[in-house]
């Protein structure tokens, strides 16, 4: 993805895959707002569905309102909180 190309992603945006699959939408942008850097994305799948957590890298394009993968969502990890991935304290 484009360096700067991630301030262009809103949440809402709707997230396809490589072959025109429709994946979700985006639910949070992550990345370091100290830094700048660019993380990925969680996408909301459906009400049944948990949400999908997207590197940087498998972006393929913004185009107007939708984000392209280059990866089906069938290959996206199960998005996991910061609270959950550390356990309790």
């Amino acid at each position: 993805m484009r360096a700067g190309s991630y301030s262009l992603i809103r949440p809402g945006m709707l997230v396809m895959g490589p072959d025109g699959e429709r994946i979700g939408r985006v639910a949070e942008v992550l990345f370091d707002e100290t830094t700048g850097i660019f993380h990925g994305l969680v996408v909301e799948r459906g009400l049944r569905a948990p949400r999908a957590h997207v590197l940087g890298e498998h972006i393929q394009s913004v185009e107007e309102n939708t984000v392209v993968l280059d990866v089906p969502g069938s290959e996206l990890p199960r998005h996991r909180p910061p609270a959950e991935r550390h356990g309790p304290p």
